[in-house]
């Protein structure tokens, strides 16, 4: 993009250690970027833009297998191209007729592997919607319990049984409006934070975010200051005319992810699309290089070294960032280190693990079944028999659960594991802990 190539090769160096990178989950978005910037960069090697649009469709409606949404930005890249039929610069029967067979092969990949937005969960964003307002409700009304589980009940009392986002709104307008402006500050305050790691992160800078702040805003002045001749205006100019088309394609790609920041909630792995397009256009206004100029220039190496070298140096580790987590006051590897505990067992014969963090049998082998706590229908002592449960994982999510904290048989087995047949495992320096039964350790070597 005409951009100088030791800022390019810094920006995405910086990336790679982001806080808005390596620990956000989950990581579907990470597919949809690479391939989304895949499409665009390979575009960047076709003369016509009519068959630009179509050829960057495809890449759109691949990502919107992977995340629905994006079936709106693969449907305005389809109005962008009739658009651009009514500009004579860009239609030309050779362009017009490899433009239309391109279109044509999205819309056969439709009929073979269906509609990505209306042919699997249709409720998907009134879900989404429905989870993430309960977690700005709970907050407002100071509720200790975990509403990625408990939320149902309370949505209910509040909007009823509506099934779509729409009706969410024209049943309780008052209360989705606080929530739309919750939404509105809490993506500016985040964004504040995530975007000046990424352009300067703090696990390599060590600096604060105030003061990667203050060096981001400075240094943006001192470059509006010192850089007002015509030379640099025009290049300037002349950087956002050459990638007019990629601007306005990038920001059709995070428009569906921005409106769900606000709808919903701003969850980092939506903001890490917008990072894509803040940091493009920044680059394009400050370190786009001039026309004519060379490729390489000994600043390219020199700055890349330095760069390259710093980091290098200053290389943090995975265990210096702060891993998704379910939103625990506790900041641990909980769950990380409870799988490595129980792997380390090696049990062989079927289990049947107990627990509300949602699934982690999955990483355990196909010998482990899940028993969801948040499905008990009976009383604790009861339901452990009814399910022949064999490890419960003990973690606030379960313990805070409204059927379980009403239920008097828990109590006296929390306090007295032993008397069930359960022996009270450790893991690791932090609350979360498992209850194995004693036939399962008697049976150990």
């Amino acid at each position: 993009s005409n951009i100088r190539l030791w800022v390019s090769f810094s920006v995405a160096l910086f990336f790679v250690f982001a806080n808005i990178n390596l620990p956000v989950w989950p990581k579907v978005s990470h597919y949809c970027i690479f391939i989304f910037l895949t499409g665009m960069i390979l575009a960047k090697f076709i003369p016509s833009k009519l068959i630009k649009i179509a050829f960057i469709s495809l890449f759109a409606l691949n990502i919107s297998y992977a995340r629905p949404e994006f079936f709106l930005t693969y449907l305005a890249l389809l109005i962008l191209w009739f658009i651009a039929l009514f500009f004579k610069d860009f239609r030309d029967s050779k362009s017009i007729l490899i433009s239309l067979l391109l279109i044509g092969f999205g819309i056969g990949i439709q009929f073979v592997m269906g509609n990505p937005l209306f042919n699997f969960q249709g409720d998907r964003s009134a879900l989404a919607f429905a989870q993430h307002f309960m977690f700005n409700y709970f907050q407002w009304n100071h509720i200790d319990q975990d509403w990625w589980i408990t939320w149902m009940t309370y949505y209910q009392d509040l909007f009823g049984n509506v099934t779509s986002i729409k009706d969410a709104y024209q049943t309780n307008e008052t209360l989705f409006h606080l929530h739309f402006l919750t939404n509105f500050q809490n993506y500016f305050v985040q964004a504040l934070q995530l975007f000046s790691d990424a352009m300067l992160p703090e696990n390599i800078i060590k600096i604060p975010q105030i003061g990667r702040v203050i060096i981001l805003a400075l240094g943006g002045i001192i470059m509006i200051l010192v850089s007002t001749d015509r030379k640099f205006i025009s290049t300037v100019v002349n950087g956002f005319k050459n990638n007019t088309l990629s601007i306005l394609v990038l920001f059709l790609m995070i428009a569906p992810t921005l409106a769900s920041c606000f709808v919903i909630y701003p969850r980092t792995h939506y903001m890490i699309f917008h990072y894509i397009l803040l940091v493009y256009i920044v680059d394009i206004m400050f370190f786009s290089k001039p026309i004519n100029s060379k490729i390489y220039d000994r600043y390219t190496f020199i700055f890349s070294g330095i760069i390259l070298s710093v980091v290098l140096l200053l290389m943090p580790s995975t265990k210096d960032y702060h891993h998704f987590d379910l939103w625990r006051k506790e900041t641990s590897q909980a769950n990380l280190e409870t799988i490595k505990k129980l792997r380390a067992y090696n049990f062989t014969e079927p289990i049947h693990l107990l627990e509300n963090e949602g699934g982690m049998n999955i990483f355990l082998g196909k010998n482990y079944s899940w028993i969801r706590g948040f499905a008990k229908d009976t009383t604790w002592i009861a339901y452990l028999e009814k399910e022949q449960v064999d490890i419960i994982y003990v973690t606030p999510s379960l313990v805070k659960y409204p059927t379980l904290k009403q239920d008097s048989t828990w109590n006296d087995f929390e306090a007295h594991p032993e008397k069930y047949g359960y022996e009270k495992v450790q893991t690791g320096n932090f609350s979360p802990y498992l209850l194995i039964h004693q036939h399962l350790l008697n049976n150990k070597p």
